[in-house]
């Protein structure tokens, strides 16, 4: 079983720090009261990046990122196909 911690407010990977160093979202900070409220979540065997649909073993993914970037509980994440800007 492979857990992370996503953003309760929109299941985002906390990939940001506050001022005091607590895992903090930069996506949709101050949106809710949900926002930045971690909680940990049951990631599937494989994901699929939300946009070109591409599927990955979520082990392979976790040996090239500390964190998967924006990871769900849906099982999709973005694999950089529309790149980083």
């Amino acid at each position: 079983m492979i857990t992370i911690t996503v953003c309760k407010g929109c299941g985002v990977t906390m990939v940001a720090k506050d001022e005091k160093g607590n895992d903090a979202c930069p996506i949709c900070i101050g949106a809710s009261e949900d926002s930045g409220v971690p909680i940990e979540i049951v990631l599937p065997e494989e994901m699929k990046c939300y946009y070109c649909k591409k599927v990955s073993s979520t082990k392979e993914l976790l040996k090239n990122w500390k964190k998967i970037p924006f990871a769900s509980n849906d099982g999709t994440y973005y694999c950089g196909c529309r790149g980083w800007e």
